[in-house]
């Protein structure tokens, strides 16, 4: 029977098509960056998982003593490492292959190493968000105190064993503030040159040197909960 017309003689797709789904985790997951070659890390109240296609390919456990521990994650592809912040104020780095961990960066180290000084109550707050640029080791944080950009790097000390492909230590130093008010959400797109920052009630686009594009306050009635 031909086709009425108006009406497509073919079936046409719209929208998402689910291409990957993954059903290992015990408790909700709260966390999820996105890997090389088709694969995920996420984070739940009692593990970080690395999966793709074909389910787990590596999963580290948090202590008995201890749920919920990620705040943030993201990848950095300067050293093929899953990047958390815990709420320990740490960043820690794991391995993308085996989740090996290979490092532990204390924030309120870093910042005295620095010789920054921490304002009063900055070194309990919370980090909500990460994201790497695409160049350089430089790494974004956000918070309830805003946003800073920081740098992770190779230090001169070298591992007495390689773990992973790292056969030095690694180091966090703080560079700048790049926005005073609370942060939910950082993403960088490298393909776009561009950067979003938002908050309960704002957002700002930066081009890759975090020089801002635009800002738009409230443009909700509420609070936002998601942007992109």
């Amino acid at each position: 029977m031909a086709a009425l017309m108006g009406e497509p003689s073919e079936i046409l797709t719209f929208g998402c098509e689910r291409e990957v789904e993954y059903t290992g985790h015990i408790t909700t997951a709260t966390h999820l960056t996105r890997l090389p070659r088709r694969t995920f890390a996420s984070a739940d109240d009692t593990h970080i998982r690395i999966w793709g296609p074909q389910g787990d390919i590596a999963k580290t456990t948090y202590p008995l003593n201890r749920r919920a521990m990620v705040t943030a994650i993201t990848y950095s592809q300067t050293f093929a490492a899953v990047l958390t912040a815990e709420v320990d104020m740490t960043i820690k780095a794991y391995g993308v292959e085996q989740l090996e961990l290979l490092e532990v960066l204390s924030l309120e180290q870093a910042r005295k190493q620095s010789g920054e000084r921490a304002e009063k109550g900055q070194a309990s707050s919370k980090i909500s968000a990460l994201a790497c640029l695409p160049t350089g080791g430089l790494l974004l944080l956000g918070g309830d105190r805003g946003a800073e950009l920081w740098r992770l790097q190779k230090s001169a000390q070298r591992r007495v064993t390689s773990v992973g492909r790292q056969e030095f230590h690694l180091q966090i130093e703080p560079l700048r503030r790049v926005a005073d008010a609370e942060v939910l959400r950082i993403q960088a797109d490298a393909s776009e040159q561009r950067v979003l920052i938002w908050g309960p009630q704002w957002f700002t686009i930066y081009d890759m040197d975090l020089s801002p594009l635009a800002t738009c306050r409230r443009p909700h009635g509420a609070e936002m909960v998601c942007c992109a």
